[in-house]
């Protein structure tokens, strides 16, 4: 940052035992306190942050997609960031401070529960029907399989994740599918394929199978 970060964005800079010598318009009014009377003041008593356990997006993750950091303002009130910090060196390339940068990610957990309250309403549709359904996620990973998958598989949900689908697949069937699949996947172009999947009563049963990408 060079100790300088662009406008518009919440900056707070401190001296070498950690107290602050400047804060922005934009940090003070997240933090609730004013440029001039945080001056001086050790930057744990202004830069209040505690960490919150972000919640999973789909039933299988373990642990849930990591944590979040939330800033106490003043006021007691919390705001969802993400920070970081740049160090500042003196001459002789100790230390002589740090700027500590962050932004309000609100707009983005917003987005965030709104996709988690649509898969819900996905996952509730997909259980109801008498189809076979999964879906990956942007690295071609699955990351859930329906009701339906799992009783004609006889497996859980965690069986089936992290490639364990494949272990259901007829052997001469796998490299031909995955091929096709991950042909599609590439080009974010709809497929259709014929496989055989095995049953819970130990006999394939030859499937057809249609994929499209989600947007």
């Amino acid at each position: 940052f060079n100790g300088q970060p662009a406008l518009g964005i919440p900056s707070i800079t401190t001296d070498a035992d950690g107290r602050i010598t400047r804060m922005n318009s934009v940090a003070a009014r997240l933090t609730g306190w004013g440029s001039d009377e945080a001056l001086g003041v050790p930057l744990d008593k202004v830069f209040i942050v505690r960490e919150k356990a972000r919640p999973g997006l789909y039933e299988a993750e373990t642990p849930p997609s990591g944590k979040y950091k939330e800033l106490v303002g003043r006021d007691g009130g919390t705001l969802p960031i993400e920070d970081s910090a740049a160090p500042i060196r003196n001459e002789f390339g100790g230390s002589a401070g740090e700027v500590r940068v962050f932004r309000d990610v609100t707009d983005r957990q917003r987005a965030e529960r709104a996709t988690e309250a649509a898969m819900e309403r996905f996952r509730v549709m997909a259980n109801g029907v008498p189809v076979l359904m999964w879906v990956s996620d942007t690295d071609m990973g699955t990351t859930w399989f329906n009701e339906a998958w799992l009783d004609f598989v006889g497996d859980s949900l965690a069986g089936q994740l992290d490639g364990g689908w494949r272990r259901c697949l007829h052997p001469a069937d796998l490299e031909r599918v995955l091929a096709t699949y991950q042909c599609a996947f590439k080009a974010r172009e709809p497929f259709t394929f014929e496989y055989r999947l095995r049953h819970n009563d130990g006999q394939y049963r030859w499937m057809l199978a249609h994929g499209a990408p989600l947007y």
